[in-house]
């Protein structure tokens, strides 16, 4: 099982994490939802690094990237392309700059035999077998650029670099370290100013700080809009599984997303999607704050489940500016992703709504494993949105630490932390009553 595990590093005191397919960090504001989930992404980003950076470097894209690294912070016998890439990778941690002390240290493990440790500097530490696989990797990079080198044909040199990255994929997948789709949606809040400044819905000429999952993210926009938009026959069929898809769909956005009047921008190559309300069709930049905002979390579901690719997705806050209705549809959405098979979702949250939402789904899979209950179950729950227990995890994130709240064995969410907030806002409410019913 892969873990992550993090010592002094700004928010976060002590954390040690096994990575499942469905997580939910909930917990005060400043308690390192945010710093934890940028880490897993990070974390999970490695394997494709590798898979990119060997092929890029025959070609010179990736030299900008060890121009990074401080040369106090090169070893001496760092001179291999395995170490470079160790070194290039994780001193672009800069999300966490600012947070790292004299006693930090964040320990990634991808398997039992594979794990690499960060301390002060960003100084990297990898286990004897990563390091044995990764000195695999230098030894098919020299080999390749040394063809590559020899040849001065174009579509050579390209094939040369396929083949590289092909072969880096077999080795990293024979290892488990998987090569996978990894995504991070920013804070609701953030999505429309990102799309905003990227020009996909807005027109603006203001510039997005170079993040990487920022970067990635904004891909995967223009990506989507112009695959939905192309294929939307395909996308808003009649079957059973996208009647489900459809109407949650629906009952978040308040109304149908629509292509159908875009304006293609060669330039901007962006397809800026239209809600329909109500018989009448409101651009984006028009429509509601929530819809703005949970549009394209709803766009990336939509994509991945018809595409049926198999994505890693961190989503920060997806209930920003909803009502609890449309929070609980979204978490229904949002868990019919986790469903399609090697699908893996975390988010980070403040809702009580989403943890009681996704209570339901728990609890309609747990009964629902009995024969005779399937049927009753089924026309409370649709069943494919029941969530398999053993794939969960939950965490209330308060003081540095992590507590797990899904209770195993009655394989439901606990919900005292939270409530403890209401109790207290009812006993003031009981409080006040007292005194104006005793005067």
């Amino acid at each position: 099982m892969q873990r992550i595990e993090v010592k002094n590093l700004g928010p976060l005191k002590d954390v040690s994490l096994d990575i499942k397919d469905y997580m939910i960090f909930i917990g005060p504001q400043a308690s390192g939802k945010s710093t934890l989930a940028k880490l897993v992404w990070f974390f999970r980003e490695f394997p494709n690094f590798l898979v990119n950076y060997y092929p890029g470097d025959l070609f010179g894209i990736h030299h900008f990237f060890e121009s990074l690294i401080p040369k106090d912070r090169l070893q001496k016998d760092d001179s291999s392309k395995s170490k470079k890439a160790l070194s290039a990778y994780f001193q672009n941690l800069e999300f966490a700059d600012n947070l790292f002390t004299n006693n930090t240290q964040i320990s990634l493990y991808y398997t039992d035999q594979l794990s690499i440790i960060v301390g002060l500097n960003k100084q990297v530490t990898v286990s004897d077998n990563l390091k044995i696989l990764l000195e695999s990797l230098n030894l098919i990079y020299e080999e390749a650029k040394t063809n590559f080198n020899a040849s001065k044909n174009k579509d050579d040199r390209l094939l040369i670099a396929r083949s590289l990255s092909f072969e880096i994929k077999k080795i990293l997948e024979a290892n488990k370290l998987v090569n996978q789709e990894n995504i991070f949606i920013p804070a609701a809040r953030i999505i429309y100013a990102l799309a905003r400044d990227y020009r996909v819905g807005l027109n603006s000429t203001a510039q997005v700080r170079d993040d990487g999952f920022l970067d990635k993210f904004y891909s995967l926009l223009q990506d989507i809009s112009g695959n939905i938009q192309k294929n939307r026959n395909r996308y808003f069929t009649d079957s059973t599984e996208d009647s489900t898809l459809k109407s949650l769909l629906k009952n978040v956005l308040k109304g149908e997303v629509r292509f159908e009047n875009v304006n293609f921008e060669e330039k901007e190559k962006s397809f800026i999607p239209q809600i329909l309300v109500e018989n009448q069709l409101i651009d984006l930049k028009e429509a509601s704050s929530g819809q703005q905002e949970s549009l394209w979390i709803l766009l990336v579901v939509l994509y991945f489940l018809k595409e049926e690719r198999k994505p890693s997705i961190i989503i920060e806050e997806p209930e920003a500016h909803l009502f609890p209705e449309a929070q609980r549809d979204l978490t229904y959405l949002i868990s019919l992703l986790v469903n399609q098979q090697g699908n893996q979702v975390l988010l980070t949250t403040h809702s009580p709504y989403i943890l009681a939402s996704l209570n339901n789904l728990l609890k309609a899979y747990t009964v629902g494993q009995m024969e005779k209950n399937k049927e009753a179950v089924g026309k409370i729950v649709d069943p494919l949105l029941w969530v398999d227990p053993a794939r969960v995890f939950v965490g209330y994130m308060e003081n540095g630490e992590i507590k797990p709240i899904l209770n195993p064995e009655l394989q439901q969410i606990e919900h005292d932390l939270l409530d403890n907030v209401s109790n207290d806002i009812m006993t003031k409410f009981d409080e006040l009553l007292e005194i104006q019913y005793n005067q």
